[in-house]
């Protein structure tokens, strides 16, 4: 009996034994199991879902909301295998801002293929560039409403294109480039219904400088485009419409810039002003304002300001305004205005000015060139003059003008002076 008891017991503690092992492996493979998973959950979740084709990369899909898809997006331009990201999918109702300042976001396209950013209309701003860092970028092909700011970079951004993009109900601005050390962008071939301000470059420190704006048509609210403190920029063929109160084209305290071939268009307010402004040619361009404000306003110590070549009327108020500024060229222009008002005022110690061979009408009661106001050593020469005002040409509380070789032909008055 006590054998088998023994071997019995001996039986017993065996199988405890190989129990007790098969409960270890059993822990140990649920621990591997486990393991697995959550690494297997760490890599599904920080592998980025855009796609390669054709040496690109492709960001966002229809199963992403908007969030997954701005991310995605990053991760692409933050990928430095390839330099073209394609947006594969709108993104709508944007909360925050969508593509913010990715590190790598240089040397980049980002191409929409027209899809659209959209915000929910309390967002930020659609496309950050990094800053300090977003050289030889471009974005094109873009469709971006609903933030408060389009597109934003700030500081040592060159070398960039922002192109063939549409731009809407954006609450503060559509295109907004701020800080120094920007230069050689392009402007190019956009569509904007702005809100307030269309295209902005501000240098607040150093210099935002050739800075190239062509081919785009803005509708603005207020201004149209700001040159602040930004240097040797050249606008030319944009289609500029005012649906609001304020400048269309805004030269603040900038140099040697030009703005060519363009056409402004106002029933709200300025077409082009000048405040602290110099060395600026502006020619070739159609300009009409049929609101109660000048056509072009010229002020605030602006000088060697070259105004040539242009068409420009004006109904409401002056067509061309020079106020407490000096030594600025009106030359070779059509110049008109319907209304009461001077075409031309030379106002409040506005000296040393030039107006020259412009076709000059006023068909109702203002007169052609009204200088007044301690303006003195203004030129007035070789103009033609069209009027139905008492004089062609009024100068007060002004000295030592020099008109000379004018041609007027007058339908009441008293012909020249």
């Amino acid at each position: 009996m006590k054998k088998r008891d023994n071997i019995s017991n001996q039986r017993g503690g065996v199988a405890q034994c190989v129990l007790r092992e098969r409960e270890r492996e059993t822990k140990k493979f649920l621990l591997i199991l486990f393991c697995v998973g959550v690494i297997s959950l760490f890599f599904v979740g920080s592998v980025s879902a855009y796609t390669t084709k054709n040496s690109a990369f492709y960001c966002g899909n229809s199963t992403m909301n908007a969030t997954e898809i701005c991310d995605d997006c990053e991760l692409a331009l933050n990928d430095n295998t390839y330099y073209t990201v394609y947006l594969n999918e709108s993104v709508l109702n944007v909360s925050g801002n969508c593509i913010n300042q990715p590190d790598n976001f240089r040397n980049k396209i980002l191409d929409c293929q027209g899809n659209s950013i959209n915000g929910n209309g309390s967002g930020e701003e659609g496309i950050i560039f990094p800053l300090g860092n977003g050289a030889n970028n471009t974005i094109q092909n873009c469709n971006i409403s609903n933030f408060k700011i389009g597109i934003r970079s700030a500081y040592d951004i060159t070398n960039t294109k922002i192109i063939n993009n549409t731009f809407s109900s954006l609450s503060s601005m559509d295109i907004y480039f701020y800080g120094s050390g920007s230069s050689e962008i392009i402007i190019a071939n956009n569509t904007i219904n702005s809100s307030k301000d269309g295209i902005v470059f501000v240098s607040a420190l150093g210099t935002l400088e050739n800075v190239s704006v062509y081919g785009n048509s803005v509708t603005s609210s207020r201004y149209a485009i700001i040159t602040s403190n930004s240097h040797n920029n050249n606008l030319y063929n944009n289609t500029l419409l005012a649906a609001g109160s304020g400048y269309l084209v805004f030269f603040s305290s900038s140099l040697n810039n030009t703005f060519s071939n363009n056409t402004i268009t106002s029933s709200y307010g300025y077409g082009i002003v000048f405040w602290y402004s110099n060395s600026t040619l502006v020619f070739n361009n159609n300009i009409t304002v049929t609101s109660g404000v000048p056509s072009v306003w010229i002020k605030y110590n602006s000088t060697d300001n070259n105004i040539s070549t242009n068409n420009i009327s004006a109904t409401g108020s002056n067509t061309i305004y020079i106020e407490n500024t000096n030594l600025n060229i009106i030359s070779s222009n059509i110049l008109s205005s319907s209304n009461s008002y001077d075409v031309i005022r030379i106002f409040d110690g506005a000296s040393y000015n030039k107006i020259s061979s412009n076709i000059i009408t006023q068909l109702n009661s203002g007169l052609g060139i009204y200088i007044k106001n301690a303006s003195n050593y203004n030129i007035i020469e070789n103009n033609n003059f069209t009027t139905n005002s008492s004089y062609s040409v009024m100068i007060q509380q002004s000295a030592y003008a020099n008109v000379t070789g004018n041609n007027v032909t007058t339908y009441s008055g008293y012909g020249n002076l």
